[in-house]
């Protein structure tokens, strides 16, 4: 039998050392954040997930920053399609919200409780027509496919709701553009237009800093 030594304990310099480069590192790489709550959500309860947040938070499905309906209803249908056929898979069903107050933890910030969509607009929608009847991947409605293997009532078809709680305007933009600059089908024009959005929240930051500090 091979003896394996324990790795010797490391000093309180290399420790220092380590989270010294581990910082440094941060501000190169700089992960994102986790979400603060993810949930798997099925196509029959999508509706009553986003009245909840209606009712409990307000719920602003396109803001601002978002791009609006940009899908082809050829788009939309294959997304469906791709869900039905198990191609769509990971971060492509997730759909990620931001809720300051989430659960009554609100911070220090200048957004509202309102919960806003983030990012997945555009497969929430192919999801919603879809299950509203106005959607018909292969040529199939909801009805066709009810008691087969690909009934959407199944647990194994449905998105999963990310929620963020960023309190800060500025955080929110700079996360958005994080996540959609990076190969995503956005264009360079779409990103400029929340860049500046964020340079005006940066501005706003600035001279409430200046008047606080006269």
């Amino acid at each position: 039998m091979t003896n394996r030594s324990k790795p010797s304990p490391q000093s309180d310099e290399e420790l220092a050392q380590a989270k010294s480069r581990s910082d440094q590192l941060r501000k190169i790489i700089r992960p994102l954040p986790d979400p603060r709550y993810l949930v798997d959500v099925g196509l029959t309860y999508i509706e009553s997930q986003l009245e909840y947040f209606r009712k409990e938070y307000g719920l602003d499905l396109i803001p601002e920053f978002q791009r609006g309906h940009v899908w082809s209803q050829e788009q939309q249908i294959a997304f469906i399609e791709g869900m039905l056929r198990n191609t769509v898979k990971g971060s492509g069903l997730v759909i990620e919200f931001n809720a300051p107050s989430w659960r009554g933890s609100q911070a220090a910030g200048d957004l509202s409780e309102e919960i806003q969509v983030i990012d997945g607009l555009q497969r929430l929608t192919s999801v919603r027509l879809f299950m509203d009847g106005k959607l018909h991947p292969f040529g199939l409605s909801v009805s066709d496919l009810k008691g087969t293997e690909f009934n959407p009532a199944r647990s194994i078809f449905g998105l999963k709701f990310a929620v963020h709680s960023f309190c800060w305007k500025k955080d929110l933009l700079q996360y958005y553009i994080d996540i959609n600059s990076g190969g995503t089908p956005h264009s360079q024009e779409e990103i400029l237009r929340v860049k500046k959005l964020m340079e005006t929240c940066e501005k706003k930051e600035s001279r409430n800093r200046i008047k606080n500090s006269n």
